[in-house]
């Protein structure tokens, strides 16, 4: 049986997760994901630090294509190393980069990835 938290039909009091926003890529089009410190609030009044992609937590929504090519330019402004990896996506072990991909402080990183598989959420 799953939490209250996590049902989807009633929050039961508990605030909803919300999904990130949606970052679409066009035939051609890279897209850009930067990794930087922010802030977000879960409940509405207390904040706390966080690391986003392109936002204040967590990563963007994205939609692409059946059958094109996705450049993705993933760059790190923290002041930190980052282990990044390319999850959600049916792609060859070698365009990952193994497990992850270690990227130092003011690095890019820009994997090209055949989008090859229907639409699916993670």
């Amino acid at each position: 049986m799953l939490p209250a938290a996590v049902k989807a039909e009633k929050n039961q009091g508990y605030p909803l997760l919300p999904i990130p926003p949606l970052l679409e890529s066009h035939v051609g089009q890279p897209l850009f994901l930067t990794l930087k410190k922010s802030y977000w609030s879960f409940d509405g009044s207390h904040r706390t630090n966080t690391i986003g992609c392109n936002g204040y937590y967590l990563g963007r929504t994205i939609r692409v294509e059946n059958g094109s090519d996705l450049k993705l330019v993933y760059s790190n402004r923290l002041s930190e190393e980052v282990a990044m990896t390319v999850s959600g996506l049916q792609v060859p072990g070698t365009q990952i980069g193994e497990a992850a991909r270690l990227m130092s402080p003011n690095v890019d990183w820009s994997p090209v990835l055949p989008i090859l598989q229907p639409p699916a959420t993670c």
